[in-house]
């Protein structure tokens, strides 16, 4: 009787001990989850404090609506956005299932960006979704900073920020991650570049021609006058190019000629392949940013008519 005694406590106190270790494993684990989660907040906010607009010579400027807001208030807001509307230039309503948020602006005009591309959209055509940029155009050369404003439906103010566009935008070579509508996975795309180029020429008339990526025709063009290569930015700020080619394609045969900062204008082989050749590229522009970063313009064809 003693000994049956003796092993019913020996098996009671082993089931407090081995109680007493997966509570204080639960603790640790419950704690653990809260130092990861407190750290992942904490690099959010770090990864934020630094964050910069980006910027598409062609598009405008683009920012995250989660450095202007709070991460609940994102999620509640803007994961399953089902409309857009539109109240003016400067404003846009957002509209969940069921809730409504404003976003403002204070120049220019403000739309989604396209969570497939980079360019604005006005209609959603896969709703709802998460609509995580904002993307301004219409934006002048003289304008220095935009303030973006976003609010509830009873008005009150759920985030501000004025970005300043000297020091606040991204002005270097970047490679957007677009949505495949598919699979709904970011994966690499085409480049979008922070600026765009233009082939300056003369008629024989004497007239200063330009062309560019939407109007890409030469006629006319008196190969005794300066022919240049010139970027710029989506206010229209010239960048200094450092240097560029000029490419042409025969067959399976590829034709370069390298045009560097120190003689920006056409050279003799250039110009010979401009005048033997419909159709060249000018492209692997590499140009001097806003802020003295290294960038890159956007490439396009020009064809002789």
């Amino acid at each position: 009787m003693k000994r049956a005694f003796q092993i019913i406590s020996f098996i009671l106190l082993a089931q407090l001990s081995i109680n007493s270790i997966a509570t204080a494993q639960m603790q640790l684990t419950e704690q653990d989850i809260l130092n990861t989660q407190e750290k992942g907040i904490a690099e959010l906010e770090q990864y934020m404090e630094g964050y910069l607009l980006d910027n598409y010579a062609n598009y405008g400027i683009s920012g995250d609506f989660a450095h202007l807001l709070k991460i609940e208030d994102y999620r509640k807001y803007l994961r399953k956005v089902s409309q857009i509307k539109r109240v003016d230039s400067k404003t846009i309503l957002l509209t969940t299932s069921d809730t409504e948020i404003k976003v403002t602006i204070d120049k220019g005009r403000i739309s989604i960006r396209n969570p497939f591309s980079c360019a604005p959209c006005e209609k959603l055509s896969n709703a709802p979704i998460e609509t995580k940029y904002w993307i301004a155009d219409n934006l002048k050369e003289e304008d220095k900073n935009i303030t973006i404003s976003v609010y509830t439906k009873s008005n009150i103010l759920l985030g501000k920020f004025t970005y300043d566009f000297n020091k606040d935008v991204n002005y270097g070579l970047f490679t957007p991650k677009f949505a495949s509508k598919e699979t709904k996975l970011y994966t690499e795309s085409e480049y979008h570049y922070p600026y765009v180029a233009e082939f300056h020429y003369f008629d024989k008339e004497g007239s200063e021609k330009i062309i560019d990526i939407n109007n890409n025709i030469i006629s006319n063009i008196d190969y005794n006058k300066p022919m240049t290569v010139v970027a710029h930015d989506f206010w229209g700020k010239k960048a200094n190019i450092r240097q560029y080619t000029l490419c042409a394609s025969c067959g399976s045969y590829e034709y370069e000629a390298y045009i560097r900062n120190d003689d920006q204008q056409f050279s003799a082989q250039a110009i010979k392949m401009l005048k033997h050749y419909q159709s060249v590229e000018i492209k692997d522009i590499l140009c001097q940013g806003r802020n003295g970063e290294p960038c890159r313009a956007m490439s396009f064809y020009i064809t002789i008519d």
